[in-house]
Parts: C-alpha cells; structure tokens; sequence
C-alpha cells in the first residue's frame, strides 16, 4: 500500500497499520459507504420491501421483521453475496451474522434513540481491535432524499456519552444513494432519522465473534427448514461458506 510518508525517514510517522483499509477506517473514522456489485439482486430486494412495507403498515405487524433474510430469498442472496462476505471476512475472519432486523420508519420502535445493537452501551474494546460492524440497507423509491441514519462521530472510541452540547458538533446525517451501502463500527452510536416518510425499511445486519450471543436463532428447526432451502440453490463449495458466515456448519445441517 502507498503512503505519503518516506518509511525510511526518521521524523514523523514510523510505524504503520498492517494494510487492511477496512479496519483502519472502521477503527478511525467509524464507518464508510460503498456500492454493489449486484445491482439485479438490489432491485428485486427493494421490489420486496415496496410490497412488504405497505402492507405491513397497514396491518398490526409489529414495525421490526426480524431476519427477513430467511423469507425472502433474494434478500439471502444479497446478503449473503460474496461482495459482502469479502468485507465482513476484511473485518475478521471469526465474525459471523450475529443478527438482522427490518426496521419499518413509519412507526415507534425505538430504534430513533441512541444506541448501539450490541448488549455494550457503556464499555468499548481496548487494544485497538474491531470487536463487530454493522451493514446497512437502505430500501425506498425515494433513496437519496432522506437520511439512512444519523450517528456520533468518535463515539467508537471514547466514554462516557457526549453531552447535547456535544451532539450538536459531533452528530451528522448518512445519506445512501441508489445501490449505496453503510459499513460501520458497531461501537458507533447511533439512531434512526427522525420523521421518515412511509414506504422506507432500514435493513441493518451485524457481525460479531460467537462469544456476542445471536439474536437469531438458525439452529431453530423453522430457520433450518428455511436454511436449506435457500443453500440448495447454490453450488456445495458456496453453501459451506455461506452456512459458515451464519455461524451453521453446512456438515451437520
């Protein structure tokens, strides 16, 4: 990787990350954006969430789907992509679908209070290391108008919670464009904008090591059902990593 920096020179700068950009983002600034690759397996997710989300506001189902991904099989498919494998693996080898959750803006969820999804409110990792990120999908017919999220920049790093003087400076609105992702620090706070229209889901996946308990249950016999279902669409070699990034052994499913 280049650098600016002369590594023979003995002023300045002298040691160095090990190259991974991903890490030293997240660690560093806290999150970044990307594109798709799957721009075909977008489209038709975010066909889904244009039927799902109405009729979901126009019923009494609670305003959070927990892991569409197991209902929906072209929300597997982009969720399990190998794009965004690829990233989750740069993060850590050892990080594996921890939980998804479909928040639906139209209603009080809860989700528009700060917060990390992770059981650490008050505690963040010493020694420098990613301990878990989030990926988050932005599905509407209006992507681009209105914030993904709004976060706490630094907030990765250092405790107690900034003051609301604080806030003011510290806190910015993300927006996603079109084919647009938000890779983030779980450690991050974080909420969901304010007074979103109808019609937009906010798909948020996190990744964690197995020691953060999942909120998912796969090993549940309806998710297994639906589990297979899905992984026999693939090719063997494919459906072994996937089932890995699950956190499932495809051997003994």
């Amino acid at each position: 990787m280049k650098t600016s920096q002369n590594r023979d020179s003995t002023y300045g700068v002298t040691e160095f990350s090990e190259g991974n950009f991903l890490k030293d983002v997240l660690l560093r600034k806290g999150w970044l954006k990307a594109g798709f690759s799957d721009l075909s397996t977008y489209d038709k997710v975010n066909h889904v969430f244009s039927r799902r989300v109405g009729a979901l506001v126009n019923s009494t189902a609670q305003d959070v789907w927990r892991a569409p991904l197991l209902d929906e099989p072209c929300l597997f498919d982009l969720v399990t992509a190998p794009q965004i494998r690829k990233i989750v693996r740069m993060a850590s080898p050892y990080f594996d679908l921890n939980q998804q959750n479909a928040v639906i803006s139209s209603r009080q969820h809860g989700q528009d209070r700060w917060h990390r999804d992770i059981p650490y409110q008050q505690w963040i990792p010493g020694g420098g290391g990613l301990a878990a990120i989030n990926i988050l999908f932005m599905f509407a017919n209006d992507v681009g108008r209105f914030p993904a999220l709004e976060i706490i920049n630094g907030s990765h790093v250092d405790l107690p919670f900034p003051c609301d003087d604080s806030i003011d400076y510290l806190s910015e609105s993300i927006f996603l464009e079109p084919y647009e992702f938000l890779v983030m620090n779980s450690f991050l706070f974080h909420r969901a904008p304010l007074n979103l229209p109808s019609g937009i889901a906010l798909v948020n996946q996190v990744f964690a090591p197995k020691i953060f308990s999942q909120q998912v249950d796969f090993l549940a016999v309806s998710n297994l059902m639906k589990i297979h279902k899905n992984l026999d669409r693939v090719e063997d070699c494919e459906s072994t990593a996937i089932a890995s990034y699950l956190g499932l052994d495809r051997k003994r499913l």
